[in-house]
């Protein structure tokens, strides 16, 4: 059995079998008392359930750290996307920006469902919620290309349809919870179980996953609207409507289709417009502006 050594938390270094997963050598809880999420290993951010193959440095992850606090972040966008599939199958939404200390989420509900939106974001947090109670393995596992389109055609997952199209490995990696798989961008928690707080406050006209920050992980941080940078970010999101390029998925497929010199000038046009436009704003300043800041 072929052994590696590993130091955990800066413990003396111990031998162990290799591709024992993380999981079984950090602890359960930091010394702080906050459940540890994940594992820096050799500097790299991995779940906990990834194998230790090589000798290593391993140092627990908590919401109170960096990287910790990422994954926590990260992993609450994947439940909320499970629970979303599980509620209202079919349905669009995106997380789209960092807004107040959590994340603004859009939702395009259909016309039966649009006069709820309080009720329906409502019953998306409780979902969330039995899916955390539940306590959920997630599970990283490997299907061909092939096997990947197959599975996200199947449940309608358009947006990961659209990252993987332009691409062809020969394998990918995907997230597995009760059977709704998606694509995760970086590491996630092992189970939903470590993941209680958090809630979701309606902000329309989408809502806003909030979590705990770094500096106070026991709660959430209350919700600060800046209602200006709001305004900017959606106007961001009117102007990919205008171009036609919304995700990473369809900016590939303009590029392909040899668009990509429209949709530049399109943009250039816009901002010419919006650059009048505050001139403008500033001309009209009673009393007249003394010094202007680019």
């Amino acid at each position: 059995m072929r052994t590696i050594k590993v130091s955990v938390d800066g413990a003396a270094a111990r031998e162990i079998p290799a591709e024992t997963p993380a999981l079984a050598v950090v602890p359960a809880a930091a010394s702080n008392g906050l459940p540890v999420l994940a594992a820096l290993v050799n500097n790299e951010v991995v779940s906990l359930s990834a194998p230790l193959g090589v000798n290593c440095s391993v140092v627990s992850l908590t919401l109170a750290d960096d990287y910790g606090w990422r994954v926590y972040r990260w992993s609450l966008g994947f439940i909320l996307a499970k629970a979303v599939h599980d509620t209202f199958p079919g349905l669009s939404f995106r997380v789209r920006h960092s807004f107040g200390g959590g994340l603004y989420c859009s939702v395009e509900w259909p016309s039966d469902l649009a006069d709820g939106a309080s009720a329906n974001i409502a019953r998306v947090a409780a979902a969330m919620r039995r899916i955390v109670e539940q306590d959920l393995p997630v599970d990283l596992v490997r299907l061909s290309y092939d096997d990947a389109i197959r599975r996200f055609t199947m449940t309608g997952q358009n947006d990961k349809l659209n990252l993987l199209k332009h691409r062809n490995p020969p394998q990918v990696v995907l997230a597995d919870c009760g059977g709704f798989l998606d694509l995760p961008q970086e590491p996630i928690v092992h189970r939903t179980g470590l993941m209680k707080s958090f809630e979701l406050t309606p902000y329309s006209p989408g809502f806003v996953l909030q979590m705990p920050s770094r500096s106070h992980p026991d709660r959430i941080t209350p919700l600060d609207p800046q209602p200006h940078l709001f305004h900017i970010y959606q106007e961001h999101i009117a102007w990919g409507r205008i171009l036609g390029v919304t995700t990473v998925g369809e900016l590939n497929q303009t590029i392909l289709d040899r668009h990509v010199d429209e949709v530049i000038r399109t943009a250039e046009a816009l901002h010419d417009k919006k650059l009048a436009l505050i001139a403008e704003g500033i001309t009209r300043r009673e009393p007249r502006a003394r010094l202007i800041l680019v």
